[in-house]
């Protein structure tokens, strides 16, 4: 390497062969170290700035989420009832950050904790509220399915029984077969 390929940030001496190649660089802080080493961590404190910015990025999500303006609006005995959908997924990650810490959960607390405070926590309690809210939908269709096949059950025995003049008697083998 030569002497315009080795950035000087932090360095304080330099050693170099015969040649002119660079064979060891000294670190104001970390000491001597070899070139491939010293550009490695050059790298590292590049990716920290993009690291940096990439969780600046999740705390503007949350924000933007947390106050978002649109509004649910549910009938409620004729009434339309709006909802903040913001508003309401913080509030809905402070109380489940509430009841882990009263239930001394720890790692419900640390997850609703992250919900609440960390990046791109609203979009992890987005989807939560999203997913808990399509399986409660889900059970609820299974049980009206489960519910419509008991009485199309219920009404087909009935219908059987009506034609018999009471109950169905129940199936016998034909004579001379043992079962």
């Amino acid at each position: 390497m030569r002497n315009e390929d080795i950035p000087t940030t932090h360095l304080d001496a330099i050693r170099r062969a015969k040649t002119g190649r660079v064979t060891a660089v000294h670190h104001i802080s970390l000491g001597w170290m070899s070139p491939k080493a010293y550009y490695a961590l050059q790298k590292a404190h590049e990716a920290e700035g993009a690291l940096l910015k990439a969780v600046e990025g999740g705390y503007r999500v949350s924000a933007a989420l947390y106050s978002v303006v649109g509004h649910l609006t549910l009938p409620v005995l004729g009434i339309e009832v709006p909802i903040p959908i913001g508003p309401a997924l913080a509030t809905a990650a402070a109380v489940e950050l509430a009841l882990a810490i009263e239930t001394k959960n720890t790692t419900e607390a640390l997850h609703a904790g992250y919900k609440l405070f960390g990046p791109f926590g609203a979009l992890v309690q987005l989807y939560e509220s999203v997913h808990g809210a399509l399986d409660t939908a889900g059970a609820i269709a299974k049980a009206i399915a489960d519910a419509a096949a008991a009485a199309a059950a219920a009404t087909e025995k009935a219908k059987r029984e009506s034609q018999f003049g009471g109950p169905t008697p129940p199936l016998q083998p034909p004579p001379g077969i043992q079962l």
